[in-house]
């Protein structure tokens, strides 16, 4: 079973025991609802979520069996996690974070390796490749990605003048 990271538990919100998560994780609509289970902290604390709302840029929870501010505050500052099978992820679905370590490769030849995801916005996410010891940025949008193979970790891209 995968852990995967969601974000952070920036602080408390009112007396009831709700947590103020920030997250930029791209599929937060699918692990942010009622019964789902979140992992908190080192130990990877077992809880479930019993209400969510988005306020401002956080994302509002609070737990089962958390109902006082001083149950929650000492989580301020733990990382918050996710098992990957609670996604419902379908076999042509992925995660971005999936795509690193993978050769990207032009028609032309040209090749590197993705090392990194650059989250510009929630919908607007940027490949960070290493390319000869120097690091390009390529949109991750239909328009630029012709196929990506897990198989055979291998990312083919349509390269555009000025792409890279």
């Amino acid at each position: 079973m995968k852990e995967l990271y969601l974000g952070k538990i920036v602080n408390t919100h009112g007396l009831k025991g709700e947590v103020r998560i920030l997250s930029d994780f791209e599929k937060k609509d699918r692990i942010f609802q009622l019964g789902k289970r979140l992992y908190i902290g080192p130990s990877r604390q077992e809880v479930t979520i019993t209400s969510y709302r988005h306020h401002k840029m956080y994302d509002m929870v609070t737990l089962e069996g958390y109902t006082d501010i001083n149950q929650v505050l000492p989580w301020k500052g733990q990382a918050v996690y996710c098992k990957r099978e609670e996604l419902g992820l379908n076999q042509d679905e992925f995660l971005t974070s999936d795509l690193i370590g993978m050769r990207i490769q032009d028609q032309l030849g040209k090749c590197g390796k993705v090392v990194g995801v650059r989250v510009i916005h929630e919908n607007n996410r940027l490949l960070e490749v290493l390319v000869d010891q120097k690091k390009e940025y390529i949109p991750l949008q239909k328009e630029f990605i012709r196929n990506i193979d897990f198989e055979r970790q291998k990312i083919e891209i349509e390269s555009q003048k000025g792409l890279w």
